[in-house]
């Protein structure tokens, strides 16, 4: 092989890794959301923006689907309490999960993600568990994903208050 052919040839391999490193960072961050489910995500609207889900079930609704969060009579740090999400709508019966994750925002508490469980009733069951914050503060995010058959995501967020 002659030295040009050779520089060609190198030449050739360098814009094929440049082509695939371009290849890599569009396709990455598509496969980092679908993997950690941080992919956009349909916005359902909150019926009532003052509810507090505890004791008493909160809702959201979008054209084709709508659900309601509901986390039991009462929720302090270190209690595990029972989560329910009911759904309705045309989305409802094809859902492949219903997750829910708890957060603190302004405070970095980590992701806290509790499993729900599809019931015969076509509602999503769980057991959720809060940590204690070192700051003392107790105002939670309850963020509800759920993925259709489709792999469309709807999320509703529910600001509550945690009891000491």
């Amino acid at each position: 092989m002659s030295p040009g052919a050779r520089r060609l040839g190198i030449v050739a391999a360098l814009l094929a890794l440049a082509a695939a490193g371009t290849g890599l960072g569009i396709a990455l961050p598509k496969l980092r959301a679908w993997l950690y489910g941080d992919a956009p995500a349909i916005e359902l609207t909150r019926d009532d923006t003052a509810c507090r889900p505890i004791g008493v079930p909160c809702s959201a609704t979008h054209a084709r689907l709508q659900l309601a969060l509901g986390l039991g009579q009462s929720v302090s740090p270190l209690q595990a309490f029972p989560v329910t999400v009911s759904v309705q709508g045309a989305e409802a019966g094809g859902l492949r999960s219903v997750e829910l994750a708890f957060t603190m925002q302004g405070m970095d508490m980590g992701i806290l993600r509790t499993p729900l469980l599809r019931q015969a009733d076509g509602s999503w069951r769980g057991r959720g568990l809060l940590p204690v914050c070192a700051a003392g503060r107790s105002d939670w995010l309850a963020t509800v994903t759920a993925t259709g058959a489709d792999g469309e995501r709807y999320r509703a967020q529910f600001a509550f208050p945690a009891g000491h």
